[in-house]
């Protein structure tokens, strides 16, 4: 239990060490937000699979506060100045995994809320009204996937320089290219098809397993961080 308490410090320190921390996320947000109304209108416009691409490209940014620190990590690799810092402090290591999931959960959820809130407000004229239980399902089906990914990104965050960082998201970005026009393709739609399957409500199938497949694979990733982490030469 004292770990997750050490977690808690990790990820209220963070907070406070930048005062305009969630401003940051609130305008990164909305400018997601109206890269997704421009996705939309292209969408509606060509055969590109652009809309599904998006999806794909920004939800995993869902899992992240936006700071000095995440923007400056190829310039200062300062995540790897965090670790050390750390390191220097009676601070285990799974301590500072739990302040990252923890820093995971409520980044999600807080960027959720307002990127989601734009995004619903541009797909109501083409999905019109719905109950909440079915945009609640979308959301979830999303944070799953958003779970998956950061698991990745946790991976790296802890255990790679800031330049493998920046390539590694390359071929993430890359990855989501390829994944989109195969999905365009063979002639489906994934955005289409998981709002489809988010009819069902907070029964839908897609949804959990969406979240306890990415549960799984995040807590797998993070038992995986945790082993290497303390080996790890910060030098």
């Amino acid at each position: 239990m004292s770990t997750w308490r050490d977690g808690w410090f990790i990820f209220i320190k963070d907070l406070k060490s930048d005062r305009y921390h969630l401003i940051y996320n609130v305008i990164f947000m909305l400018y997601l937000g109206g890269m997704t109304i421009l996705a939309l209108n292209w969408e509606s416009q060509t055969t590109n699979p652009i809309l599904d691409y998006y999806l794909l490209l920004i939800v995993p940014y869902l899992g992240f506060f936006f700071s000095r620190k995440s923007f400056r990590y190829l310039k200062n690799d300062s995540y790897t100045k965090m670790l050390y810092y750390y390191r220097m402090l009676p601070i285990p290591a799974i301590a500072i995994i739990k302040g990252r999931i923890i820093s995971l959960i409520f980044a999600s959820l807080f960027n959720s809320l307002i990127y989601f809130s734009v995004y619903f407000g541009v797909m109501y004229s083409k999905w019109g009204a719905m109950k909440i239980q079915v945009y609640l399902a979308f959301v979830f089906t999303c944070l799953g996937y958003c779970f998956l990914i950061s698991g990745i990104y946790i991976y790296v965050e802890f255990l790679k320089k800031g330049t493998v960082y920046l390539w590694i998201t390359i071929i993430l970005n890359m990855a989501f290219i390829l994944v989109a026009f195969v999905i365009s393709h063979l002639g489906w739609n994934l955005t289409k098809y998981v709002m489809q399957s988010s009819q069902q409500g907070l029964l839908s199938p897609i949804m959990w397993g969406s979240l306890v497949i990415s549960s799984a694979a995040l807590w797998g990733m993070c038992r995986i961080t945790l082993r290497k982490l303390s080996t790890r030469d910060l030098i």
